[in-house]
Parts: C-alpha cells; structure tokens; sequence
C-alpha cells in the first residue's frame, strides 16, 4: 500500500518491477484526472527508462513507485508506457523454437524487448539494444510488462552498463556479424552496430574466432571472423550523468514538510506516497476543506498536486500526519 512507502527497506520487499519507456499520460488515484505533462506524446521512446517497483495492476495501467524531488509516489502510468521485458532468463530460439546450448544468444530478467504479436505461443522479439542488433523468437509466456526478481534483489535503476568482464578482450568491428558455428552460412546470431564493443575471445577455429560479448542485458556466444577483431588497451566507458526537475512558483506558501508525512491524492482522499526528508515546499496552506493544504512535487511527467494533513488544533504550528507511524498502517 502506498502508506507503506514511509517503511525501511520497503522498497526491497516489493518484488515485481517494469521499466519506463516514455513519458505519457499518468494518474495519482485510480479517479484522479490524468496528470498534465509539458512533453510531447511519446517523448522519450528511444530512451532507456529507469526500473521502477510496481504495487498494482489493472488491464490498461500499472501501478509503480517513483523517487523524485525528495518523495516517494505511486503513480498509474499506461500499460503501453512501460517496456515490454523478459520475464524469465532465457535462449533465444528459432522460428521452430530450438536453441543451442553452446552458442546463442541468453537474455537476462528485465530485458527490454520489441515483440511481435504472438503466433504459435511464440513472439519475434528484438532487444533494445543500440549498439547490437539482436532477434529471434521467445516463447509468448516469457514477455510482460511486469516481472518478478529474487527476494531482496536491488532495484538496477537503468541497467544501461553492462556487467564487468575480467577476460582478456578484443575490439569487435562495427558491423561484424556473429555467427552461431564458425561457417560463412552459420545463421548470424547478432550485428554488432557499434565499434566500441569489446568481446572476450574463448578459442580460434581457423579464420573465425570464438568469442563471448556480454551487454547490459545479454549474453552473446558465438563465431567472429578473425579480420573481425583488433586489440586494444583502451577500454574506457562514457557515463551519463543524472539530472533534477527544478520549478519556481510565484503566490505560493513555503511549508516546512517533514520526513515520513503521509502525501494524499486529493483533501481526504486515498495516500499516494510519503516524504522522504525534511523539505520547505511551495504550495497553499488554506485549501477548499478545512486542515488540508496543497504542496507541488516535481516528477518526470510533470509538477502534481498533493495534499498533506495536518492533525493539530493550532493552524500556527501544524502537525502534518504521518506515513511513519505505527497508527496509520
């Protein structure tokens, strides 16, 4: 429940996760109207979206929980809004459904997939991948928007690195194609569309090498022309850096909001969310009900409206209820 939000370690207790694909239409309750948003319809498609916790679903929308501006929420975001991903690690396989124990292509839990509908309880699916082109076929069970992770695993925000590899490794060529045997006919496995790709190089079968390319969310074995490869001792990575959302607002209240204070949808309507740590907010300490006020958070969707409660019987000094308490579970 969102009143839980407040918990220690609340987040490692909830299990099932999704990934943001763009910024659409969001609601705080399930009868609020959608929150305005200043980017456009399908802004940020392309990119590669944090992995949020979910709390909820229902057919069209998915209930998750985003961090931003020093708060906790639980928003309902479009279904369609999320990345399809891989719900359980698995090969790669064929039209016909086979896979290769000895070389393929795995993908790992939470892989953000292109999928085709279904057909024979399989889907065509392509990895999100901008550096390798990765296909094949999944079986349709193994695609959701949802997925479950271990108890306790953490949350990878983005995921967008991949793991270390302490193997010796080479300089794959862009555009070099990796084949599932060492044959000019073998089938490709993947196209690498990068030139900035290091793969760990297992063994040399004649003019192919065997080589092992392990990406953010998979893992690539097969066969590489040796004219394929070059060292290299530079191996360095370019990391991006975060950002905040920042807003200003002119006629506003600034209330002192403490951690752990309960952040409801509307005047007596259901918790959305919790502060995390003390904050001086904008917003409007006399609203339409009597003991409520109005505060602004900012998210990546757009600045929303909650409402905060306060249980005291001295308007000067405001006891702004808790999600920290006991009591309120």
């Amino acid at each position: 429940m969102p009143a839980e939000l407040a918990d220690p370690g609340v987040l490692g207790r909830i299990r099932h996760r999704a990934r943001i694909k763009r910024f659409g239409a969001a609601w705080l309750g399930t009868s609020s109207e959608a929150l305005s948003t200043s980017r456009d319809e399908g802004d940020a498609i392309d990119e590669l979206g944090d992995v949020v916790p979910v709390l909820g679903e229902s057919t069209g929308k998915i209930r998750i929980v985003v961090e931003d501006d020093d708060a906790r929420l639980a928003i309902w975001v479009a279904r369609g809004d999320l990345w399809e991903s891989i719900a359980a690690a698995i090969p790669l396989a064929d039209r016909d459904g086979h896979a290769s124990p000895s070389a393929g292509v795995w993908l790992s839990l939470g892989a953000p997939v292109v999928a085709a509908p279904a057909r024979d309880h399989q889907r065509f699916v392509k990895l999100h991948d901008p550096a390798v082109l990765v296909e094949g076929y999944a079986a349709a069970s193994s695609i959701a928007h949802v997925w479950v992770v271990p108890p306790g695993a953490p949350i990878e925000r983005s995921g967008a690195l991949p793991p270390s590899d302490p193997r010796p490794r080479q300089l794959l060529a862009s555009h070099a194609r990796i084949r599932a045997a060492a044959a000019p006919d073998a089938p490709v496995l993947a196209t690498i569309e990068n030139d900035e790709l290091f793969a760990a190089v297992l063994g040399t079968r004649g003019a192919y090498r065997e080589i092992e390319l392990v990406r953010p969310f998979a893992r690539i074995r097969g066969f590489v022309l040796a004219t394929e490869l070059s060292p290299s001792d530079d191996e360095t990575l370019s990391l991006g850096g975060g950002g905040r959302h920042g807003f200003g607002m002119s006629h506003a209240d600034h209330i002192d909001v403490p951690a752990g204070t309960c952040l409801f949808e509307s005047a007596e309507g259901e918790v959305v969310g919790v502060q995390l740590k003390p904050t001086i907010r904008l917003g409007h300490l006399k609203s339409e009900t009597a003991g409520w006020s109005r505060i602004y958070i900012a998210t990546a969707w757009s600045v929303v409206t909650v409402y905060i409660h306060d249980t005291s019987r001295d308007p000067a000094q405001p006891a702004w209820e808790s999600c920290a308490e006991p009591a309120h579970r």
